[in-house]
């Protein structure tokens, strides 16, 4: 049985997030991890690629390989997200 769907009181969004290790993720899901420009805080973005992964970068007009401990982060707003096709490669 599902719990109730309530909208918060105070009008606010919020996200159930579960706690799992990096190799119980897969690709297309979302996660959230710590941020690469502020590590005080957290960020949300959609798993594109795993490591071992060859991931084509279209805006460099390049293919790279996702090194072992790392994956690729996209944000689902392509054009105005800071992700992986700015940064690189994110740590696991």
């Amino acid at each position: 049985m599902q719990p109730p769907q309530v909208a918060p009181a105070d009008g606010r969004e919020y996200a159930v997030v579960k706690r799992s290790p990096p190799s119980a993720s897969s690709r297309g899901e979302v996660v959230v991890f710590v941020s690469p420009s502020d590590h005080r805080s957290r960020t949300i973005k959609r798993l594109i690629g795993l490591p071992g992964d060859w991931i084509s970068v279209p805006d460099k007009e390049e293919i790279r390989k996702i090194p072992e401990g790392h994956c690729w982060v996209e944000g689902d707003n392509g054009s105005a997200s800071w992700d992986s096709r700015s940064y690189g490669p994110d740590t696991i």
